[in-house]
C-alpha cells in the first residue's frame, strides 16, 4: 500500500477485527508470490548441491522472466558499491546465486550484500530474517490500521507530543501560513519533512534567511506539494556530537508488545558521516538493551566494519549512551500506549535536556540488527512473537 491509500485506510475502514484482518491478508497476499518456490527449497534435501540451485534459477527465469532480469540487473548495480565485490568479477555463477536467493529464500540483492549471503550455506541464510519475512510478521501480528499513525509524522507528533519535546508545524495546503511565519519567527533554521516519506529521504535542514526564498516561496513550495511538517531543531549533547556533530545521531529503539506488556529486546546506534545532517544509511552497532553499551564494531549496509568512526575517530564498541534507564523509560511508556502496534522502532536523540523521540516506525527494518551481530537471528525474533497475540494466527512450522 502506498501512503495515500494508507491515510485513506486509517480516516475510512472501521478499526474492526474483521476489517484488520482483511487488510493484513491483503497484504500477505502480496509478500507470498513466490512462496511455493521458498517451500521448494526449504524442503528439498538438494538445496545445498550446485546443481539444484541451477535448477531453480532456470525456472525462475522460465516462471517470472521479468523479475529474474530484474533482480540479476539490480545485483549488477548493488554488489560493486559494497567492500567485498568492488574489486571482484561478478560471475555468471555470482549472479546466479543472488537470483536464486531473491526467489528460493525471500533475501534482495541488498540483503545478500550486508548479510554476506554468499559465504553462508543455504541452511545458514535460512536462520536470517528479511524483509519479506519481517512484512509477513507485521502482517499477522499489527493492526494495520491502527498503525498507519505512523505513517503520517504530524499524527505521530500529535499521538507523543510530550516526548518530542519540541515544536513542530504543520504544512498541509495555503491556509496555515500565519502559522508557518510565527513559527520560523522562533526558529529561523528549521528542519523540513514529507510527512509520508522513510529512511530521511525528504529530511532538509532549511536557513530561512539564507536559503534564496522568501518565506512565502518557502510556504508555496510545500503547500504546493505533498503534506509536510516543519520542525524545530534538535540540538545533541556533546557526548553524541562526538562521532559526528553535523548530523543527529540516534539511538533506534525497537519495542515489542507481548502478552507480558512492553519488551525492548533490541537497539542499535547509528552516526551519520562528515557532512551529513541525518543519520541514515550511516553507520550502526549493537546495544546491550540492559545498559546501553555498545557491545559491536559500528558496520554499514555495505558490509564494511569500523572499529571507529572515519571522521572523528570515536570508537564504537564499549561506548556508554547516555541517561540509558531514562530513555527505557520513555520507551516503555510510548509503546505502551499503542498495544495494538507489537512492533514498533523508535528513533529517539539525546539533549542536554534528555532524550527526546525523532520519529516512530510501524514497519522497523528490525531485520538490520542482524548486520553489527554478523549472524542470522530469525529464531530469536520468532521466539518473541510466540509471546505476541496475532491477528491472525501464524505457523512457525511453514
Amino acid at each position: 500500500m502506498n501512503f495515500t491509500v494508507k491515510q485513506f485506510v486509517r480516516t475510512h475502514v472501521p478499526n474492526t477485527p474483521f476489517f484488520q484482518r482483511l487488510l493484513a491478508r491483503a497484504r500477505l497476499k502480496q509478500l507470498s508470490v513466490y512462496d511455493a518456490m521458498e517451500k521448494k527449497v526449504r524442503e528439498s534435501k538438494d538445496r545445498e548441491s550446485s546443481a539444484f540451485r541451477s535448477q531453480i534459477v532456470k525456472e525462475c527465469f522460465a516462471k517470472w522472466p521479468e523479475k529474474a532480469g530484474r533482480i540479476k540487473k539490480e545485483a549488477q548495480e548493488i554488489l560493486p558499491l559494497s567492500a567485498d565485490y568492488k574489486d571482484r568479477e561478478l560471475t555468471p555463477e555470482l549472479l546466479d546465486d543472488v537470483v536464486f536467493t531473491f526467489f528460493g529464500l525471500g533475501f534482495t540483492p541488498d540483503e545478500y550484500v550486508y548479510f554476506r549471503l554468499e559465504k553462508k550455506t543455504v541452511e545458514e541464510r535460512m536462520g536470517y530474517l528479511s524483509n519479506k519475512q519481517k512484512g509477513k510478521f507485521h502482517s499477522h501480528y499489527d493492526n494495520l490500521i491502527e498503525s498507519s499513525v505512523f505513517t503520517d509524522k504530524y499524527l505521530t507528533y500529535l499521538r507523543f507530543r510530550k516526548d518530542f519535546q519540541r515544536e513542530l508545524v504543520e504544512i498541509d495546503g495555503p491556509g496555515n501560513y500565519p502559522a508557518f511565519e510565527a513559527f520560523v519567527g522562533r526558529h529561523p533554521k528549521y528542519v523540513k519533512k514529507d510527512v509520508y516519506e522513510s529512511c530521511a529521504r525528504s529530511v532538509e535542514l532549511v536557513d530561512s534567511a539564507n536559503c534564496g526564498k522568501t518565506l512565502r516561496q518557502q510556504y508555496d513550495e510545500m503547500a504546493a506539494g505533498s503534506k509536510f511538517v516543519v520542525e524545530e531543531l534538535i540540538v545533541q549533547s556533546d557526548d553524541m556530537a562526538s562521532f559526528n556533530p553535523t548530523s543527529v545521531n540516534t539511538v533506534r529503539c525497537i519495542t515489542m508488545y507481548t502478552k507480558n506488556g512492553v519488551c525492548v529486546p533490541f537497539a542499535y546506534f547509528r552516526t551519520g558521516s562528515k557532512g551529513s545532517f541525518v543519520d541514515n544509511c550511516g553507520i550502526r552497532s549493537e546495544l546491550d538493551t540492559k545498559t546501553g553499551l555498545s557491545i559491536t564494531d559500528g558496520f554499514d549496509e555495505r558490509a564494511n566494519r569500523f572499529p571507529a568512526h572515519p571522521d572523528t575517530g570515536a570508537v564504537y564498541k564499549g561506548f556508554q549512551i547516555p541517561e540509558w534507564d531514562q530513555l527505557l523509560e520513555i520507551v516503555t511508556r510510548a509503546a505502551s500506549q499503542v498495544p495494538d502496534i507489537r512492533i514498533i522502532g523508535w528513533d529517539f536523540a539525546h539533549t542536554d535536556k534528555g532524550w527526546v523521540i525523532v520519529e516512530g516506525n510501524a514497519m522497523s527494518q528490525i531485520e538490520l540488527v542482524q548486520i553489527p551481530f554478523e549472524r542470522g537471528m530469525r529464531k530469536e525474533f520468532e521466539d518473541i512473537f510466540r509471546q505476541m497475540e496475532p491477528i491472525i494466527e501464524y505457523d512457525f512450522d511453514n
